[in-house]
């Protein structure tokens, strides 16, 4: 990371076909909006987090019948 930036927003772009195939990705901005870094996200990432909200949900429920 740049020296003295402190990322203040994060921001999730879904995946876009209008200039190419640019991937899912995580963007960090800076107080000014500027972007400073940017991750992009596997193909199948939502379905990841679909199914770790999932199992979150289950284990939820297993330990209030507890």
């Amino acid at each position: 990371m740049t020296a003295g930036f402190t990322a203040i927003q994060m921001e999730v772009q879904n995946t876009s076909k209008t200039r190419g195939n640019i991937p899912a990705r995580v963007c960090l901005l800076g107080r000014d909006k500027a972007m400073l870094l940017t991750y992009a996200l596997p193909e199948d990432w939502e379905t990841a987090m679909g199914q770790l909200a999932l199992k979150e949900a289950r284990e939820l429920s297993m330990e209030e019948n507890e």
